[in-house]
């Protein structure tokens, strides 16, 4: 690796549904921020080879960045931004993978992590994949099935309850790294608040206001056939219309179409709703983890804890 090789100097580390979409498309935005893509999976792709193929949810071979010049490869076309990085959902749960590949690539760059109630979480990764018509299951069920998938090597977003436990992770990113942001989902609701803070933390303009709004929301489709044929990627009828679509649209834009599509098809007024009594089981689950967690990031995370 040459002197002048353009590489990362930051990466949002996870976790998936907690707003990492949102973040990625302020800084797209951002005039002094260089983000070739959403994910490349490159520091875990080890993972990938030997994912099952029977999972609906199974990335795309494409999708996955395997080697360091590729990686790198992607960097190619940075100029003068300040900020060069990218969003992995997978990299805080596969520390133990990512972290010394991390460390060998790019050093000792500034990471953001961004966390949510881990109930929260794994509902609304279940709420994910029911908007992507892919579990068959209720969420007690797909709990019941969380080990199993894992035995079988399916994606990590289907590891509902076992992404929550985020004290190691984030206990293993503050020790090997020397510049940690840690943001919570909670703090949206502020948006330029915090745009503003994420922007200083990386050193670029943090006057500039991205687009506010929810990117990549979760819940029941509208139109099963039509939100099938947006995200299974073998459907006949996005076969048919692929090739065309693929000469006139970049990945980019495709991928901001698709998902603009996705979320439209989703009912505004029909909720998916957790039991309460799973909730309550949940919260005691995750209990001690959270207590631990929020000594280590200097948050107040009471309000995790407290019963529905």
């Amino acid at each position: 690796m040459s002197a002048d090789t353009k590489k990362p100097n930051f990466l949002i580390a996870g976790v998936a549904k907690s707003g990492t979409t949102t973040l990625y498309a302020w800084l797209k935005e951002h005039p002094e921020v260089f983000m070739p893509r959403k994910e490349t999976f490159f520091f875990m792709s080890s993972v990938y080879k030997n994912i099952n193929k029977s999972d609906p949810e199974a990335r795309k071979e494409e999708d996955i960045v395997y080697t360091p010049e590729q990686y790198l490869s992607l960097f190619n076309a940075v100029k003068n931004e300040k900020a060069i990085g990218e969003v992995g959902t997978g990299y805080l749960y596969y520390h133990k993978i990512a972290i010394p590949m991390i460390r060998k690539v790019a050093g000792d760059i500034k990471i953001i992590i961004v966390l949510r109630n881990p109930i929260q979480r794994a509902f609304s990764g279940y709420s994910h994949f029911i908007r992507n018509v892919s579990e068959p299951y209720t969420f007690e069920q797909g709990l019941e099935h969380e080990k199993e998938r894992m035995r079988q090597n399916w994606d990590f977003m289907w590891y509902y309850k076992d992404l929550g436990f985020y004290y190691e992770q984030v206990k293993a990113f503050k020790d090997n790294f020397s510049n940690v942001k840690v943001y919570l989902f909670d703090e949206f609701k502020d948006e330029p608040a915090l745009a503003k803070n994420m922007f200083e933390f990386l050193g670029i303009d943090s006057s500039f206001v991205p687009k506010f709004g929810k990117t990549n929301e979760s819940g029941l489709p509208g139109n099963v056939f039509l939100q099938e044929m947006l995200v299974k990627p073998n459907h006949p009828i996005k076969s048919l219309f692929r090739p065309l679509i693929r000469l006139v649209l970049p990945p980019e834009r495709r991928r901001e179409i698709l998902l603009w599509l996705i979320t439209k098809n989703i009912k505004k007024d029909k909720k998916l709703v957790m039991k309460p009594e799973t909730y309550e089981a949940l919260r005691l689950i995750y209990r001690d983890d959270i207590l631990k967690l929020q000594e280590l990031i200097n948050k107040d995370l009471s309000h995790w804890l407290k019963q529905k």
